[in-house]
């Protein structure tokens, strides 16, 4: 076999790990097979030679590991299939080889310190933390969320994703290195080994968290997103979610003291929204809703959540901060928009403009809560 032969070997065999991955995260939820695969990768990068051929294995393992975890990015595309599906691979793919970059870099730095696999417990979450960051961040599918249904996955409240991410590669360094010293040590290390894989596949269950007497109700209309913003249907729509929104409550229920509609809940920019908030607020019958709504100022739209109060006025706004890249904005695009390329400039009408930041909404009795719209929720650095 050639050193070519061999390279493209290692490379297949990290991207095929990264596949098998892929499964530690939802819907398998299965962290111990992630970990084997992890260890798997690293004793391939064991025998890269070169720091560049220890890029190509840590591109290889993100690009599997991506593509098989984000597969379900093709469904927004399959909404009009006839005019976007043949976009789905060539977007899905370039994501993916796009964000296994990070992989790559950390893979290259740690062969550059040492031949060794140690320097990715430091490196490995590093990169994972550009790129939670960088562009606005795209954090899903960090280790550390495969550990969430987990009773190891409350260190997350401790020392977060990233911390639990360096714990999750540390675990699958020390389940690769040759265990040295004593046979009393060498089973102290292995013994540690087995407590720690183990600890990942026991589920956590803390009881049932403690119910209060307040009751939130939330209301959707069951529209398919195809069909969501179809001009003869929207009435239909509006309509239902009045319906629940005005629907007393089930027997033996108290009244909600809160009503939550969905994001872009309803088909009217804010300032044009009046008499659409005015029956919402009717409906409602004195309880605050939260909906979502797009927004718009001057020539700037937002993907916005409004607190309504029981006079229909808009008491408090809530602008999303964190846009999907190439979903809601294009990257770039204001800095293209000055030099003429106004199509892809958020102020130019192209896409939503990004909120101020995370902020809290007075809910009253309720107490504050954080608004997280969408894909916003997974940015545990603003929780």
């Amino acid at each position: 076999m050639t050193l070519r032969s061999a390279a493209w070997m290692r490379f297949g065999a990290a991207v095929l790990a990264g596949v098998v991955a892929a499964f530690g995260q939802a819907p398998y939820d299965l962290p111990l097979v992630l970990l084997a695969a992890l260890a798997a990768v690293l004793l391939i990068y064991r025998a890269a030679a070169t720091p560049r051929q220890a890029a190509a294995i840590g591109w290889g393992f993100g690009f599997g590991y991506f593509l098989h975890g984000w597969s379900w990015l093709v469904s927004p595309f399959m909404v009009d299939p006839e005019r976007y599906a043949w976009m789905a691979p060539f977007a899905v793919a370039g994501l993916t080889g796009g964000l296994a970059l990070y992989w790559a870099l950390a893979f290259y730095v740690s062969r550059r310190l040492s031949a060794q696999v140690w320097p990715l417990i430091f490196v490995l979450p590093a990169a994972e933390m550009l790129r939670g960051y960088l562009f606005t961040g795209f954090p899903w599918g960090m280790f550390s969320q495969s550990l969430v249904n987990h009773w190891p996955g409350q260190g997350l409240a401790l020392v977060g994703p990233y911390g639990m991410t360096l714990a999750f590669v540390a675990l699958a360094v020390a389940v690769v290195q040759r265990a040295r010293g004593t046979l009393l040590r060498q089973g102290a290390v292995w013994g540690a080994r087995v407590l720690g894989v183990a600890a990942l596949t026991v589920p956590f269950w803390g009881g049932d968290p403690p119910v209060t007497d307040h009751m939130i109700r939330m209301v959707q209309p069951n529209a398919a997103q195809k069909d969501k913003w179809d001009p003869v249907k929207i009435p239909e729509f509006f309509d239902r979610q009045l319906a629940l929104t005005a629907a007393p409550p089930a027997q033996g229920d108290a009244a909600p003291d809160l009503i939550l509609w969905s994001e872009t809940a309803i088909a009217w920019p804010l300032d044009l929204a009046h008499g659409a908030l005015t029956y919402i607020s009717e409906a409602a019958a004195g309880t605050p809703v939260v909906l979502g709504v797009q927004r718009r100022d001057d020539m700037a739209y937002y993907n916005s959540a409004v607190l309504l109060g029981p006079d229909a006025e808009v008491v408090q706004t809530y602008d999303k901060h964190h846009l999907v890249p190439f979903g809601e904005y294009i990257p770039f695009g204001d800095l293209l928009g000055r030099i003429g390329l106004r199509g892809m400039a958020a102020q130019f009408g192209s896409g939503f403009s990004s909120g101020p930041g995370a902020a809290l909404m007075d809910l009253g009795p309720l107490g504050q809560a954080l608004p997280l719209i969408c894909y916003e929720a997974v940015f545990a650095r603003d929780v």
